[in-house]
């Protein structure tokens, strides 16, 4: 049986189960090392509505896939491209026309799926993939350093994992210290994250040493913001398995909302669903009120094996900075 987990606070979504049709759409590749290339449907003409593409794309045991964007453009916050490995773990979620910078899988295979909703298309996206060895000691013009000292302003500026964008080294310990302004806080939003899941962690620490938050794996919040300014953020890799890391922005910020949480507490509000083909609908508490402040919400969404869980965003409205909504 697959399940989905939807945490915290949200508006209205609908919910129904589909599979995948690869006969309109998607396919099945072997990477080498001569680059290929694969499209959105219609491609150079934009794609249709309603779509849902799977992708697969396999290299030689013991190879990494590599991808670039060499072009993409869809609606933006409604037709998604999702790039996930192996074991379901997402790499890359996006819409829009920003073009991410080239990614490398965890493994020697990956899913590349599509989906767009029933209104406005756009042109999509070319992507092109090849297998390569998995760089281990990228060269030290590319590499982000294991470690600095910030000085967060009102101007964005970004951190990253050492080796960026290339794996970070296993046994890695990094300490960044971070200060703002007497009187402001620091906000930080992920761009991108995704490391050993159990065991290579981000840990936020304040100027006390107390731990805020440890990350781990590729279910985050995207934004967090410290009611401090002063902050310590460690990165430690275990002996083993690798993975691309993060990329984190931060600025300073007058505004100094309570810390958001990573380990919540029981769930006061939810409830328990099974996907089938018919449109189904959820909720946040109140809707279409004002939903309740200090609420914990947990939604459970299962469906048939080998089927999986389409989510159709009817309308979404929160405090941008710290009422969140996470899926897993």
């Amino acid at each position: 049986m697959g399940f989905l987990w939807l945490v915290l606070t949200l508006s209205c979504f609908a919910v129904f189960n589909r599979a995948f049709d690869t006969s309109s759409c998607g396919n099945e590749f072997t990477a080498t090392n001569e680059q290929q290339t694969f499209t959105s449907p219609g491609w150079p003409d934009d794609y249709e509505n309603d779509l849902f593409c799977l992708w697969t794309i396999t290299a030689e045991t013991g190879k990494v896939i590599r991808l670039e964007f060499l072009s993409f453009a869809t609606e933006d916050g409604f037709d998604f491209l999702e790039i996930r490995s192996e074991n379901g773990s997402t790499l890359l979620h996006i819409s829009g026309s920003d073009i991410p910078d080239p990614l490398y899988s965890a493994d020697d295979v990956i899913e590349i799926l599509f989906d767009s909703d029933f209104s406005v298309a756009d042109k999509g996206f070319e992507i092109a993939f090849s297998e390569t060895q998995l760089l281990s000691s990228p060269p030290s013009s590319q590499s982000a350093a294991c470690g600095d000292e910030l000085t967060a302003t009102s101007e964005i500026q970004s951190f990253r994992s050492p080796g960026w964008p290339h794996y970070y080294q296993n046994n890695v310990s990094c300490l960044w210290t971070m200060d703002a302004e007497t009187g402001k806080v620091i906000q930080l939003k992920i761009r991108y994250f995704i490391t050993e899941w159990c065991c290579d962690v981000l840990s936020i620490r304040d100027k006390t040493g107390s731990t805020l938050y440890e990350l781990s794996g590729n279910v985050v919040p995207a934004a967090v913001v410290i009611p401090e300014n002063e902050i310590e953020i460690i990165f430690i890799s275990n002996p083993t398995t690798r993975s691309q890391g993060f990329e984190i922005l931060f600025t300073e910020t007058e505004k100094e909302p309570p810390a958001l949480l990573i380990n919540a507490t029981a769930p006061t509000c939810g409830d328990e669903f099974s996907a089938t083909d018919e449109e189904q609908t959820l909720t946040s508490p109140g809707w279409p009120d004002d939903y309740a402040n200090n609420l914990h919400c947990l939604w459970r969404i299962t469906t048939e094996t080998k089927k999986r869980i389409r989510l159709w965003f009817l309308s979404f409205n929160t405090e941008w900075c710290c009422d969140m909504l996470s899926v897993s």
